[in-house]
């Protein structure tokens, strides 16, 4: 089959507006997590971000709420074993998929951290018991009780990379905070809907929640989104139904058949926060952030927010400490019309933060 030709600035437009960053964005919140699929949710403010530029008129309550009172969405250890925001009815089956690999993975670090797999079983089974009927409990709590029947000194990082085993393990996801300390709760007890699929589905339908939100793409650029073993990711790409061939300056990549391969004409200025999903979901960032500019985004192991101009990474943002004000920096003047926008977006951040 001839593949179809994209330039580069035509896959950054596709591109952007499968993760929600065109000009349609969807009202319900539950849609725009859907259409995304998954999105990194290491900071709590970060994920709200997100979600508020995917979604027309949220509010940062209506995110609080879906994951602390209504359980639609819940955030656990997923891909990478990084923390994930993803629809309740979807945390089974990703969890039955990727967190074998998460717990192998991890087993070196907790090692080193003298975690012994006896530590590890012992907190796997004492878990249930200390959670059952208590909702979401604090991190602190839960190591208090958990002190007495291990024999590694529960300080540092092993509280986390003991949850993280749990998590890996489809015992525990995250609940709301607790001020700024974290809760976990039994996902047997927080989650009420859901289905499992064996690996080979799951496989499957991840790959294709991939490509319907982030494509086209290639294997290796799911890959080092999913943190699955090549040779899965290669298998996936290779075994998915109803896909076209796209090539964009000679690479080679696979999208959906559904997917709208005409670009948009053209892309709204957007604010997005740290670790953005546009930032996170492809092995290189070229398309999109100048190498020039990237130690301004790139910092420390930390992805700033940023500021989106046709697509292309053209700033950085923040929210000040006052929570009332939002200080842009970009990297080079922009036009008036861009400025406006901006501008509009800024309000619109203070807006869905209430401020």
């Amino acid at each position: 089959m001839t593949p179809v030709h994209l330039t580069s600035s035509a896959l950054v437009a596709v591109r952007a507006r499968a993760l929600l960053l065109a000009d349609a964005r969807p009202d319900a919140l539950e849609q725009s997590v859907a259409a995304v699929g998954a999105l990194q949710a290491q900071s709590t403010p970060a994920v709200h971000l997100a979600l508020r530029a995917r979604t027309a008129g949220l509010r940062q309550s209506d995110v609080v709420a879906a994951v602390g009172d209504d359980h639609t969405l819940v955030r656990t250890t997923l891909m990478r074993g990084t923390l994930f925001l993803v629809a309740a009815h979807d945390l089974h089956w990703m969890v039955d998929l990727v967190g074998p690999v998460v717990s192998a993975r991890g087993q070196r670090r907790r090692a080193q951290l003298g975690i012994s797999e006896r530590d590890g079983e012992r907190a796997l089974r004492a878990l249930p018991s200390i959670l059952t009927g208590r909702g979401a409990v604090t991190l602190g709590d839960i190591m208090a009780e958990l002190q007495p029947l291990l024999r590694v000194e529960l300080s540092g990082q092993v509280p986390a990379h003991l949850m993280l085993l749990a998590a890996a393990n489809a015992l525990v996801c995250r609940g709301p905070e607790s001020g700024r300390q974290p809760t976990y709760a039994l996902v047997e007890e927080w989650i009420t809907s859901g289905v499992r699929h064996d690996r080979d589905t799951a496989l499957l339908m991840l790959a294709g929640m991939y490509l319907a939100a982030r494509g086209p793409a290639t294997a290796a650029d799911f890959g080092t989104w999913s943190g699955l073993p090549a040779g899965d990711c290669r298998s996936a790409f290779a075994r998915l139904p109803d896909t076209v061939r796209v090539e964009c300056e000679g690479v080679e990549l696979t999208a959906l058949a559904s997917t709208d391969l005409a670009p948009p004409a053209r892309l709204p200025v957007r604010l997005i926060g740290m670790f953005d999903e546009y930032l996170l979901s492809h092995r290189s960032r070229g398309l999109i952030l100048d190498p020039a500019d990237a130690p301004r985004i790139l910092t420390g192991g930390m992805i700033q927010s940023a500021v989106l101009v046709d697509g292309r990474i053209a700033g950085t943002w923040r929210v000040l400490p006052s929570k009332r004000a939002v200080k842009v920096e970009p990297f080079s003047p922009q036009p008036a019309a861009v400025k406006r926008a901006i501008d509009a977006e800024v309000d619109d951040v203070l807006r869905f933060l209430d401020a």
